[in-house]
């Protein structure tokens, strides 16, 4: 009668190892995901490269920071920092990776004038025809960036600019806002001159 009492207490103490080995991952994990955001934000290459050289190393670079599904890709896109983002994708991060709004790397890399951080997603398989929750499009985020490298670059790789002319809420992509006033007019002048319709109306 002892021998069935015993398996129990057994398997109840594996049990308890189980659920604490998970927690305790899980809490590295959070403490992982904290600090590769904090060096991501400081632009600190050689602390994100040692946050995913680690065990949770891969984990981390393919695990979102919040509830938002924001990625350390799309902190390491937002604000330019090219070799973090080369770095997360070698070590597993989506370069396709969508927020809750659709918005991929790309996108906000492009929305946010950074040409070269732009060109390099591309080269690592980004996709050019991905669309965000609004409809946006990649040549809208460029647009609106107004960064010119930025839409010559998407004419390089034969991205279409007339399929992408209007926004899901029927805006002209010539309607969007754009970043840096001093060159709107150019980049008013390539979206027409690349096809955007400037007869449209929403």
């Amino acid at each position: 009668p002892l021998l069935p009492f015993f398996n129990r207490i057994v398997a109840f103490s594996l049990l308890l190892f189980k659920l604490n080995f998970q927690m305790s991952r899980k809490s590295t994990l959070d403490s992982s995901l904290t600090s590769l955001k904090a060096l991501i934000s400081a632009g600190d290459l050689e602390g994100v490269k040692a946050i995913l050289e680690g065990d949770d190393g891969r984990k981390a670079a393919s695990t979102a920071l919040n509830t938002s599904d924001w990625y350390p890709i799309h902190e390491a896109c937002d604000i330019g920092e090219l070799d973090i983002a080369v770095e997360l994708v070698q070590y597993g991060a989506d370069v396709n990776e969508q927020d809750d709004l659709w918005q991929t790397p790309l996108m906000l890399a492009m929305s946010r004038g950074y040409a070269e951080v732009a060109k390099a997603l591309i080269g690592l398989g980004a996709d050019c025809e991905a669309v965000d929750s609004d409809g946006w499009s990649i040549p809208c985020h460029a647009a609106s960036g107004g960064d010119i490298r930025a839409l010559r670059l998407l004419v390089e790789h034969n991205v279409s600019f007339a399929r992408s002319t209007e926004t899901n809420y029927g805006k002209n992509m010539l309607q969007l806002p754009i970043s840096g006033a001093s060159n709107s007019a150019e980049v008013l002048r390539f979206l027409v001159a690349n096809g955007v319709n400037i007869h449209h109306r929403d």
